[in-house]
C-alpha cells in the first residue's frame, strides 16, 4: 500500500519504523534538554524530518551514510568519552536496527 507521500507502509520493515520512532524520541528529548533558538529547533526537526522520510522511501545511499554516521560517531563518543550512556546506547540500537535482515533486504530491493 502506497502512502500518501509515496512510502510504501507495506513494505517498510518493522525495524526502520523502530529507527525512525527512536530518532524521534532522541530528537525531541534533545532540543528539550538543551535551550536553542527556535531557528535551531525549526531547522533540526526539518533536517531530521527529511532524513527519515527519504529513509522510509528507500534512498540506498543514504542508508549507507546514515550506518556510517552512526558508527563513526559511536567510535568517536566511546574513544573521548563525551557522550551520554543513553546517547551511546541509543545510537548502538539504531546502528543494529539498520544493520538486521529485514531493513538490509528492504534496501537491496530498492537498489
Amino acid at each position: 500500500m502506497r502512502g500518501r507521500w509515496g512510502i510504501e507502509v507495506d513494505a517498510v520493515p518493522w525495524s526502520l519504523w523502530v529507527w525512525v520512532a527512536l530518532l524521534a524520541v532522541a530528537t525531541v528529548h534533545l532540543f528539550a534538554r538543551v535551550p536553542s533558538p527556535a531557528r535551531t529547533v525549526i531547522f533540526g526537526i526539518a533536517l531530521l524530518g527529511a532524513w527519515a522520510y527519504f529513509l522510509l522511501r528507500g534512498v540506498r545511499w543514504l542508508w549507507m551514510v546514515t550506518i556510517a554516521y552512526l558508527a563513526i560517531f559511536i567510535v568517536i563518543d566511546l574513544a573521548t568519552g563525551d557522550g551520554t550512556w543513553w546517547g551511546d546506547g541509543i545510537g548502538v540500537i539504531q546502528l543494529g536496527l539498520l544493520l538486521i535482515a529485514p531493513t538490509r533486504r528492504f534496501f537491496g530491493k530498492t537498489a
